[in-house]
Formats: structure tokens, sequence, C-alpha cells
């Protein structure tokens, strides 16, 4: 919550000091904007709740799990988290995905270091699905 909040806007803010005509979510809010019905429906609950599952089993349940044995917690949450930032790099300009890949690097930091701390991967999961049902949620409210 407190990352869907408070940091990605601070991100936000932060980026369109360097340029202010940057747009952070531009792709994410056309594909919202393009569908409706029964189709926005079925595309919230996949972006809600089907992403987190997935992306937690795979980035905090198997990579980060992994890494750990072979180079310690540090290193996965580290791993994990870029890992996780990167692969959802998208934007309409390099600072956009440079703001997007930097913010879900920390979300991913913050997510590994609750499976780590937790030994389990529900805290991470419960964070996700918050994360992303929020931003749905203003993708869908939105104007």
């Amino acid at each position: 919550l407190l990352a869907q909040l408070v940091v990605l806007p601070a991100l936000a803010a932060l980026f369109r000091l360097i340029d202010r005509g940057v747009r952070i979510s531009q792709d994410s809010q056309q594909m919202a904007e393009s569908v409706s019905g029964i189709r926005l429906a079925v595309l919230a609950l996949v972006f809600a709740v089907g992403a987190p599952l997935v992306e937690e089993l795979f980035f905090r349940g198997l990579l980060l799990r992994s890494v750990e044995k072979r180079w310690g917690s540090t290193a996965a949450v580290v791993v994990s988290g870029g890992l996780f930032g990167l692969v959802h790099f998208e934007g309409s300009s390099a600072l956009a995905a440079m703001a997007i890949v930097l913010s879900l690097a920390l979300l991913g930091w913050a997510l590994a270091w609750l499976s780590v701390h937790y030994r389990r991967l529900g805290p991470a999961l419960v964070a996700h699905l918050v994360f992303n049902a929020i931003a749905v949620a203003s993708l869908v409210a939105s104007p």
C-alpha cells in the first residue's frame, strides 16, 4: 500500500522534474481504455490476481530460493528484485522505462525481503495482490 500510494508517486514526480512530459503508465492506460465490459473484468482479474500469483511463484518461489541457496539471502533479494523490475520494462520513452524499472525493482526488493524474512510466499503474494489491485483500480477509475 505504501509503495503504490507514496513511493511510486514520489518517484514519478522525481522523473517529471527531469522531463515534464514523461508518461509513466501510458501503455497500461491505453490498454485499459481499449477494453470494456467483461473483457475489462477479465483483464483486471488477470492483472490483479493472475500476474501476482505467477510472478511470486517464479521470482520469490523459484528464482529467489535458488539464488539464496547458492549465494545467500542478500544476493537473492538483489537479484530477484532487480530482475523483477527489468522484466516490467515498458514505456513510451527511455526515461519512462527507467522510472518503471526502478519503481518495480524497489517493489521487487521489498517483496523479496518479505519472502526471506518470513520464509514464506504468502506475505509477498498478498502485498503484490494489493499493489496490483490498486494499480488496476486506478487505471479503470481514471478518466
